[in-house]
């Protein structure tokens, strides 16, 4: 809480006042003394008692204001009081105006509590990582040689647990910072300030609502005036005598304003709003903010800025700046951020769980990038004195931010469970609600997937999926069930997909590891090993590997991303997304910037997922009847027999300008050489923005192949009216040779599946091959089972595929096979032909598994008599943990082949059996043409 020091000693301020003063505030930035004090092992009930343990010494060290510990030379480790301390005049204008006016000393955020000392008198403290505060000095100023002292306790373990201090995500994970890491200025006003200002819009009227909140010390008429520009031009002047009592009274202004120029994303106009506030005749205090009309609300399930609807594509941002640590970056900085996320064709950043610098509003106010603001409540011990704190704390928060038209969003906290009550999310929401506009939610990620509240306080839903693509349908259509009120579904975070760090050029940059790199262990304790990457990788012989691992990562988690964002966007009720995340940190590398702010994908390959348009394939549904009745039968979609026919259904989700009532569809299909077919459809139709429709359906005749080859299937779409392009995209697809029926049918073949994966035999490859029981007379045996029996056969000559997804004999572990991982392919026979270039994984989707072998385990089968050989393996791209996915093993004079791959789908929306996995079965033929040592 922070203590006015001036005529009323216990007179308490509960925010930051707003109004800039009569002139330009003194900048208390730049160069500070800093001593850095261990308190004494005392029993201390409070942090005023442990910051008033210490002794000062006179070892002061030089430190700049505002600015990180961190960065300054000070441990990251360190958990103590770093007391700063400054001397500063006070000018002649300052100086003239102190018996009729009120002196101000600001502070805009100091991490995390701050005991505040001027000239020897403590004049209040404040707790708070995000919020402003200031205290009025003026009994106490000199005109020179004012000693200013701050004591400051950063979040950690000893003093301020992380849980305690509303830290948010990053510093509880990762490092908390500490220190006065924003600007300190004095400001100066007359008997008359402007406490606080909510500006609010309404476009239907061509009105802009103001509501101020006026401090004065006696009851006495003031005259206001309001001045709202337009460029250069006064586009109108208002000027009102009032009476105010004594203390906070509130004054409303409404100004009605012809033909209003709206902001939007693609036209961000501001206007610029000047308030004066005069005691007689002097001026007493003033404000300037840049303002923009807009409104927002949703109908159904579309958000709607100034009645349009609009698709929102969000990227989360977690305030990580490794050359600050505190998320202070500079406007450069901050506008090539936002230029790049603009050309990758994002409209939306999510600060999670931090609150940005003010510069980074003002930057998206000019630039029409929204913002999602969510508040810093992430998995905290919730009791009376936390809800004391997060009540005082938002409320500080949301006032100093909340005129900025950027900010669309809001939420409260981020995956709360059982521990926050509904009152106590009740009143969060209600009093959030009433302070500012937007879409409000109490708990992104939700209650329903946290063990939360099912009873929410929000305006549109949100979920946090993170899993692999084969999942999403089947959590899509359960959580998007028709039974639910309509309103906007949001995503505040998913569709991570971690990449390869280049640890080598981060080395080369910084001239060894950052300290950043190396756990803390202040908060959760992160599964990754980010300072052991070169120790493991050279241990796995990948050193020579890494420019390459680096590259394919790169590319796999952009098609990761694509299949996902490409079926979000075919869900009328889903209103957009926020990925995980902005840039690499040190707790992950899902960033769509790496550790340097460069863009890891091309921009036009991001556009063509993440725009206002955006073209996708459906598919046809298969059924089957089984036992007595239908079922649902699912297929490999991305690869196919040799002149198979593909039947993609073009769907387009529209949230452009214009309508499209004629449309002309361009495809091709091509073989990497060239175009083997191609089309043109004209379409008539009537898509209004927000909507999303199937416009077409194709059927297109495959070549006959003899090898493995990749097609890519291309759409353009035009508007005919319009003669542009509205949407483009493209996919991947790959056909495989027939098998000849009778060419095998001399191999024998033993299946022994006990696990029952391969239930459609006679319509698989198996029917190719003559299959027995015989286990000592036959060729080949595959195998779900490995026991002591079969190792011996092994042991003697036996050639074997052994299958494991799951438990058995050997040691696996459970890990998804997209996120966080690369496969790497090694040269083998049986997998010439798989693709290793771009795009490939979807080649492998229905045979990827979320199981691994461990290399221990199969050291361990091989003994010492044998050996194994990596075929297909997965690198994990947080801890580097190498696993096998298909290994070759020598047994005596016999061999295996192992694997946890699906041959027959299974899992999600993979394929329903081998038959129809095309992909699978032509691996499973490759690998039986291996044992049977058929060229």
């Amino acid at each position: 809480m922070c203590y006015n020091v001036g005529k009323n000693l216990n007179e308490v301020y509960v925010n930051m006042s707003t109004g800039n003063g009569v002139f330009d505030p003194i900048k208390l930035d730049g160069s500070w003394d800093i001593q850095i004090l261990e308190p004494p092992e005392l029993i201390c009930n409070s942090l005023e008692e442990i910051a008033g343990s210490v002794t000062l010494t006179d070892n002061w060290l030089k430190i700049n204001v505002p600015g990180s510990w961190e960065t300054q030379g000070i441990s990251p480790y360190f958990e103590g009081i770093g007391v700063y301390k400054k001397y500063f005049d006070i000018t002649d204008q300052y100086y003239s105006l102190l018996k009729e006016g009120n002196i101000y000393l600001r502070f805009y955020g100091v991490s995390a509590w701050a005991e505040v000392i001027l000239n020897g008198v403590n004049i209040g403290h404040h707790e708070g990582i995000w919020s402003p505060f200031e205290f009025n000095i003026t009994d106490l100023i000199k005109k020179e040689e004012n000693e200013l002292i701050v004591k400051v306790i950063k979040p950690g373990k000893k003093f301020l647990p992380l849980r305690e201090s509303l830290a948010g995500f990053l510093p509880d994970v990762c490092m908390p910072f500490g220190g006065i890491w924003k600007p300190v200025e004095i400001v100066i006003k007359k008997d008359i300030s402007i406490e606080d200002i909510r500006i609010k819009s309404d476009i239907h009227k061509n009105e802009l609502n103001l509501s101020l909140y006026i401090n004065r010390d006696n009851d006495e008429k003031s005259l206001i005036e309001i001045i709202l520009y337009d460029g250069e031009d006064v586009l109108l002047k208002k000027a009102e005598e009032i009476y105010l009592n004594s203390g906070t009274s509130n004054v409303q202004f409404k100004l009605k304003i012809d033909n209003p120029h709206l902001w939007s994303i693609d036209d961000p106009y501001l206007y610029r709003l000047e308030i004066k506030v005069y005691s007689g005749s002097e001026l007493s205090d003033r404000l300037v903010k840049k303002v923009g009309l807009r409104e927002v609300r949703y109908s159904g399930s579309n958000i709607l800025i100034n009645d349009s609807p609009v698709y929102i594509r969000g990227i989360l941002h977690w305030g990580w700046y490794p050359d600050t640590v505190a998320p202070i970056p500079t406007e450069e900085v901050i506008r090539e951020e936002i230029s790049k996320l603009k050309e990758a064709g994002f409209n939306l950043i999510k600060h999670c769980l931090y609150v940005p610098i003010e510069e980074y509003f003002d930057i998206a106010d000019e630039m029409g990038m929204l913002i999602w603001e969510e508040l810093p409540l992430w998995v905290p011990k919730i009791d009376d004195k936390i809800k004391e704190k997060v009540y005082k704390q938002y409320n500080e928060i949301v006032k100093s931010i909340r005129h900025h038209c950027s900010i669309i969003i809001w939420t409260l906290g981020c995956e709360l469970d059982e521990t926050a009550d509904y009152q106590f999310l009740n009143n969060l929401y209600n009093m959030v609600k009433g302070l500012t506009d937007g879409l409000i939610r109490d708990n992104s990620g939700s209650g329903e997937c946290y063990g939360g509240l099912l009873n929410e306080n929000a305006d549109f839903y949100d979920y946090h999926f993170y899993t692999d693509p084969p999942f999403y349908k089947d959590l899509l259509d359960s959580f998007a069930a028709q039974w639910r009120k309509e309103k906007p579904w949001l995503f505040g975070e998913f569709c991570d997909s971690d990449t390869i760090r280049d640890i080598k050029r981060l080395i080369e940059v910084y001239g060894e590891l950052p300290w950043w790199i190396f756990p803390k262990g202040f908060g959760i304790n992160w599964n990754i090993s980010y300072h052991r990457q070169i120790e493991k990788i050279e241990s796995n012989n990948l050193s020579d590997k890494l420019p390459y691992l680096v590259k394919s990562s790169i590319d796999k988690s952009l098609v990761y991303r694509k299949l996902v964002l490409e079926l979000v966007r075919q869900y009328k009720n889903i209103s957009g997304y926020v990925i995980t995340g902005m840039r690499d940190t040190p707790i992950s590398t899902s960033g769509i910037f790496n550790d340097f702010g460069e863009l890891k994908y091309e921009p036009y390959l991001i556009r063509t997922i993440n725009s206002d348009t955006v073209v996708t394939i459906q598919w046809d549904n298969r059924r089957r009847w089984i036992n007595g009745g239908d079922r649902l039968i699912r297929w490999d979609r991305f690869n196919y027999q040799s002149g198979s026919i593909i039947r993609p259904h073009i769907v387009i989700s529209h949230f452009g300008k214009d309508h499209i009532k004629n449309a002309r569809i361009l495809w091709t299909l091509e073989d990497g050489k060239d175009i083997i077919d191609e089309g043109e459809e004209y379409i008539e139709c009537n898509l209004s923005p927000g909507m999303v429709n199937e416009i077409a359906t194709l059927e297109i005749n495959t070549p006959e192949v003899s090898d493995i080859t990749k097609l890519t299937f291309r759409v353009k779409i035009y508007d005919t009216d319009l003669e542009e392009v509205i949407a483009e995209n493209f996919w991947t697809f790959w056909l495989y040779p027939k098998i000849s029926i009778n060419k095998y049918k001399e191999f024998s073949v033993c299946l022994i599946d006990h696990c029952n994966i391969f239930q459609d035999v006679k319509d698989s490859i198996f029917s190719k091959f003559n299959l027995t029981s015989d286990i000592s007379n036959c060729e080949v045996i595959i195998t779900t089972t490995l026991n002591q029996e079969l190792i011996g056969y092994i042991g003697e000559g036996k050639r074997v595929l052994y299958i494991q997804q799951g438990g058995g004999y050997i040691p696996v572990e459970r890990k998804p096979f997209w996120r966080e991982s690369i496969q790497i392919m090694e040269k083998h026979p049986i997998i010439r032909g798989f693709d290793n270039e771009k795009f490939c994984s979807q080649q492998w989707y229905s045979l990827a598994t979320d199981t691994v072998f461990t290399s221990e385990g199969l050291d361990r089968l091989a003994g010492n008599n044998g050996k194994w050989y990596p075929i297909l393996r997965r690198l994990d791209a947080r801890n580097f943990d190498l696993d096998e996915y298909l290994v070759e093993i020598v047994l005596g004079k016999g061999l295996i082949i192992a694997s946890t791959l699906r041959f027959q789908g299974g899992l999600g929306d993979e394929a329903n059996g081998i038959s129809l996995n095309p992909a699978g079965e032509y691996l499973l033929f490759q690998i039986l043409k291996s044992l049977l040592k058929i060229s």
